[in-house]
C-alpha cells in the first residue's frame, strides 16, 4: 500500500437550512455524524440507505447567508467553522 492509500479523506459538513451535506462527496449527511458513514434520508439523489463517502468531518461552512458562525458552533462545538460558502 502507498501512504496515499493509508491517508484518511476529511470533508467539511455543509450545513444549510433545511439539510446539510458532506463537501468531498456532495451527498447529504446528518449533523451527529463524525464520518460520512450514510447519506441522510429524504436527500436528493440519495439511494435507500445509501452509504456515504466515509470522509471524516474536520469543520462545518454555511451554504446559507441566514446561519451565523454561532448557529454553526451551537450545531457542532466539536469542529471549528470555516467561512460560509455559496454553491
Amino acid at each position: 500500500m502507498t501512504e496515499s492509500t493509508l491517508q484518511e479523506q476529511t470533508a467539511t459538513l455543509l450545513v444549510g437550512a433545511y439539510r446539510s451535506r458532506c463537501s468531498h462527496c456532495q451527498k447529504g449527511a446528518l449533523l451527529s455524524d463524525t464520518h460520512h458513514h450514510r447519506v441522510a434520508p429524504g436527500y436528493p439523489r440519495a439511494q435507500r440507505q445509501e452509504a456515504g463517502c466515509g470522509a471524516r468531518f474536520t469543520a462545518t461552512a454555511s451554504t446559507e447567508i441566514s446561519l451565523t458562525h454561532a448557529d454553526l458552533t451551537d450545531l457542532r462545538p466539536d469542529l471549528p467553522v470555516l467561512s460560509q460558502t455559496r454553491d
